[in-house]
């Protein structure tokens, strides 16, 4: 089995991901420190719920590194949230696509 990463590289920048108790994160499952570049995601945790926060979190950070970020604005969180939960069961329930989807993109068309 695969272990969580302890970092994500997102739009050039290096984003350390840091597991710590629920209780630490206020009413979260996960926080994005955009100033930091950190990314904090609740330990203990179902696989499933890990996995969404995860996702979740780097997406802002996504957002930030293409300065489209409203930082914590409803919309932007509505539309992660949708996004993020979406594509974890996606990729979950299709994992040939998700194989298919990490491969090394070719030059050559397919």
């Amino acid at each position: 089995m695969v272990r969580a990463p302890k970092s994500l590289r997102i739009g050039g920048r290096e984003w350390r991901i840091r597991f710590r108790r629920l209780s630490s994160l206020g009413d979260a499952y996960g926080l994005t420190h955009y100033d930091k570049g950190l990314l904090d995601v609740a330990s203990g945790l179902g696989s499933f719920d890990t996995r969404d926060t995860l996702l979740h979190e780097a997406m802002h950070a996504i957002l930030a590194q293409q300065g489209r970020t409203t930082f914590g604005n409803e919309d932007e969180e509505l539309y992660v949230r949708a996004l993020a939960t979406g594509l974890v069961g996606v990729l979950q329930d299709n994992p040939d696509f998700a194989q298919w989807l990490i491969q090394p993109i070719s030059k050559k068309a397919e």
